[in-house]
Order: C-alpha cells, then structure tokens, then sequence
C-alpha cells in the first residue's frame, strides 16, 4: 500500500511541474520583412527578447543581453552562413512587444566568397524616423553597388507566453500541494 501511495504521489507532483513547465517559453521570437523602397522585398530579420524582459520597458541590446540576433537573410544570402555580423543593436519596447523592433541596426560582411568578392552590408532602421532608415552595399573596393530607403514589415511573433487564468493556476498548486502532503504521509 505504501508503494502505491509513493508512486501515485510521485506522479501527480511530476504533473503539477509539467503543468506549470509547460505554460510559460523561455523567449519570444520577433520576425520582420525588409522592404527596400525600390525594390520591395529584400530580405528578414529575427530577433529574440527573453521572457524576463518582457514589460520592463523599452530594451536595447547595446545595454543588456536580453535581445539577441537569430538570424536575417538578406538578397537570399542566409545570416547563419553567409554574413559575419560585426555590429547589431535592436531596441524593443518590452511594454508592447507586438509593436515589433522600434530601432535596430547591422552591419555585416558576406563570407564564403573570395576577398575581392566580399561585399559589405550597412542597415539602419528607425520606426519614429522613417527618412532616416536606409541600406548600404559596398564593394570589396570601398565603392556604393545599392542603397536605398528601407522599412520593416509587421512583426510576427512566436513563443509569447499566454497569461494562466486563475482557475489553472489553482488547480496547479492544488495539486502541487496534495503531493506533497501525500508524499509527507507516506515518509511518517
């Protein structure tokens, strides 16, 4: 009988951690298009806030490590494995994460292409400045091959961690607290 009582405690503690594990993520990806006024379409950006910043207000990567670049893919040339990022800064409003990035900036070098190859990236986005928002690509040589005025698209986002509704929450602790009061019986 002890047995059964040890293991019927054991699962239900092991599913009031699972249940409370499971509501919240560990960040929220935030993902915009890069539309180039010219051009349309040129690129995407995604960048991840930790959930422990969310509504601290307005955040930004040159300050704190709570933002973080996941990857961009610009002209069809993938981040992860065709750009050597040197420069990244994003300022999220924490408070209104659904408002996307309000600023952000990179500036990079394509790899896997010879030296003489090698084109230089510069991108600057500013929402509450649209005229001051551009793209630059410069030639192995120094020279200008494209800019141009660019802007973001609306930001989609993932893993943004749901409110539990107060009934759930009960219910978890509830449980949580029956084991531990029955895993208590069973040590006596």
């Amino acid at each position: 009988m002890t047995l059964i009582k040890k293991s019927v405690s054991g699962a239900i503690l092991a599913i009031g951690v699972l249940f409370a594990a499971s509501f919240s993520a560990n960040a929220v990806i935030i993902k915009h298009d890069i539309f180039a006024d010219s051009v349309g379409k040129i690129g995407e950006i995604e960048v991840e806030l930790l959930n422990s910043a969310l509504n601290t207000g307005i955040n930004d990567s040159a300050f704190d490590d709570t933002i973080s670049l996941v990857s961009f893919n610009l002209l069809d040339l993938i981040g992860a494995d065709s750009f050597d990022v040197f420069n990244f800064e994003a300022v999220i409003d924490t408070d209104f994460v659904e408002a996307g990035l309000e600023f952000f900036a990179l500036d990079a070098d394509d790899v896997g292409f010879s030296p003489a190859d090698t084109w230089s990236y510069q991108l600057l986005v500013d929402a509450f400045d649209p005229f001051s928002s551009f793209i630059d690509i410069f030639d192995a040589f120094g020279d200008v091959v494209f800019f141009d005025s660019i802007s973001l698209g609306q930001a989609q986002l993932s893993d943004l961690p749901k409110p539990v509704s107060a009934p759930a929450t009960l219910a978890i602790f509830t449980l949580a607290m029956a084991a531990l009061y029955g895993r208590r019986k069973t040590i006596s």
